[in-house]
């Protein structure tokens, strides 16, 4: 499924309404020299496009089955969230920008009907971490022992599911439980 005239597109997610989260690319190949912008894709078939206000480019994570939308937005001139990357909720067109604190890099990968949001955010050093965000505080946690740590999606009950990367540099999947 492609937006229409672009080169290149990816769904990210979809809701229980057949309603689809995703991004449409400047290039075919859509990688990370690729500028990302964000849509949502109704049960009808119509697309709808959208950044956040300021935004270069960005990538819509998933979108809930009240029609919010999480996802992830750069306001530099380099390929979308490549080093620098806010999150953001969209909720009946208002925007909320996702920043973890103190970091400058922050990707929202998912959220719930509950506006809980899951993602990663990288530290001072560089290094990623997971996060849970519920009405502006924040919750940072890793997969035990592992350099990488990204909550990728969460449910309506809190659990998270995501990716990590142990000592070793092998990534594997996680599910994180409340």
């Amino acid at each position: 499924m492609n937006y229409p005239d672009e080169p290149g597109s990816e769904l990210t997610g979809i809701n229980d309404l057949g309603e689809m989260s995703g991004a449409y690319c400047s290039d075919a190949a859509c990688d990370t020299s690729a500028t990302f912008h964000s849509f949502v894709l109704s049960r009808s078939g119509v697309f709808t496009t959208f950044d956040p206000p300021g935004a270069t480019g960005s990538i819509a994570s998933t979108v809930s089955l009240l029609g919010v939308v999480v996802g992830s937005y750069d306001t530099t001139s380099e390929p979308t969230c490549t080093t620098v990357c806010q999150g953001y909720v969209l909720v009946h067109g208002h925007y909320t920008t996702l920043n973890y604190p103190g970091s400058s890099f922050t990707f929202a990968g998912g959220g719930n009907i509950w506006d809980t949001v899951t993602g990663i955010y990288t530290d001072a050093s560089g290094n990623g971490h997971g996060f849970i965000e519920s009405r502006g505080t924040y919750t940072s946690f890793d997969y035990p022992a592992a350099s990488f740590t990204e909550g990728t999606g969460i449910n309506a009950l809190g659990v998270i599911v995501g990716v990590f990367t142990d000592s070793a540099g092998n990534t594997h999947g996680f599910i994180r439980t409340p």
